[in-house]
């Protein structure tokens, strides 16, 4: 019965140990949780804030090329009716080039929209990610009750022990009643 008994209290050490390393492991898991949740509101913020400024953005360099061709035909228009034929393309010149670098602009505006979209789900998912409980983490005096329960020697001795122990407060209980006179 020593040996069972031994086992049991080293049993229960062990989880003792465990347990204590368990629940600092759920401690900086919960506080990796929390900061997550604000880091994938955040980031989820900033990815709106940008898709609003890309389509702001795209919406003015349309505005932009329509702007130019706009100015295109009416410096066509100019460079049939006036005679000198170096100014009106000259102007053509600068609003091509002018046309160009809005759709550059609006390029570059497009390409690192895509940039965002492309990097925020990667980490609002391992944001967002739960956390799994593979076991239901019990205290030590469950564990004790579960090791008693598979070594029946061990229970029958525990079971004598809580016995004695309560006809000990019940001998107690009654030496301290004063009978009645």
């Amino acid at each position: 019965m020593d040996e069972h008994v031994l086992a049991a209290v080293v049993t229960d050490h062990e989880a003792e140990a465990l347990l204590r390393v368990e629940e600092l492991d759920h401690a900086g898991a919960l506080a990796d949780d929390l900061r997550g949740h604000a880091a994938a509101a955040a980031e989820a913020a900033a990815t709106t804030a940008a898709t609003e400024a890309a389509t702001a953005a795209a919406a003015e360099a349309a505005a932009v090329a329509t702007e130019a061709a706009a100015a295109t035909t009416a410096a066509e228009a100019a460079a049939t009716a006036a005679e000198p034929v170096t100014a009106a393309e000259a102007a053509a010149t600068e609003t091509t080039a002018e046309v160009a670098t809005a759709e550059a602009a609006a390029a570059e505006i497009v390409i690192a929209a895509e940039a965002i979209a492309l990097v925020a789900p990667t980490s609002a998912t391992i944001a967002a990610a739960t956390f799994i409980e593979t076991h239901k983490p019990c205290s030590s005096s469950r564990f004790a009750r579960h090791c008693i329960l598979k070594n029946p020697s061990a229970g029958r001795g525990a079971e004598v022990f809580k016995a004695r122990n309560s006809l000990r407060l019940l001998l107690r209980i009654a030496d301290s009643i004063k009978p009645c006179e």
